[in-house]
């Protein structure tokens, strides 16, 4: 008679990582096929809420919008199929959220597919990268951090010169039909209008 067993501790990082994503204002879930107590335990590790585990079997028995009710309060998905992370990501997005499905395996590639951004990780399948928009090389998931913070810091500067450029060009635009209503037909040349 024997006994065996097999640990996978979860990094330090891990947990601060997703810290600071919730900070972000990202909902984490965490969809396994794993058994639900590994879940649930992993995700106290995580510091992730587990009010409730959901289980594969219940996802079949919800409907379109039971699911989408379920998604949006709870965190812990265990035994799950690949088409039911399918239907998960799906009930996400019919509730208005952007959703990115992180994934390494065969059973991700459907999710990854159908998300709106598919992040394969860094020892993914060859299925999983080809199914994913995006392949994270680093397994430090700080990467995944940095990524999301130079998106946004890019986007704020677009949204900053995309709002100066319409400033310029209304002003430049009203000083125009000024000239024209005025009846003088020439009212900057093309040195005033470059300064």
């Amino acid at each position: 008679v024997g006994l065996v067993l097999l640990s996978d501790p979860i990094r330090i990082e891990s947990r601060l990582c997703l810290d600071e994503l919730a900070r972000m204002g990202i909902k984490i879930l965490l969809v396994t096929g794993d058994h639900p107590i590994t879940a649930s335990t992993v995700a106290r590790l995580l510091g992730l809420p587990v009010s409730q585990t959901v289980l594969g079997s219940d996802i079949e028995a919800y409907s379109p919008e039971k699911l989408s009710q379920c998604v949006e309060h709870s965190a812990v998905f265990a035994r799950i199929e690949p088409r039911q992370k399918e239907r998960i990501v799906s009930a996400l997005q019919s509730n208005g959220h952007v959703v990115a499905m992180t994934g390494d395996g065969i059973n991700d590639a459907f999710a990854l597919k159908h998300s709106d951004i598919g992040i394969a990780v860094a020892n993914a399948t060859d299925i999983a990268r080809e199914a994913a928009d995006m392949v994270v090389t680093s397994d430090n998931l700080f990467s995944m951090n940095a990524a999301i913070r130079e998106g946004r810091r890019v986007f704020a500067l677009i949204q900053t010169m995309l709002l100066f450029s319409l400033c310029t060009m209304s002003a430049l635009a009203i000083v125009v039909l000024a000239g024209l209503f005025l009846a003088q037909p020439i009212v900057l040349g093309p040195l005033h209008i470059v300064w």
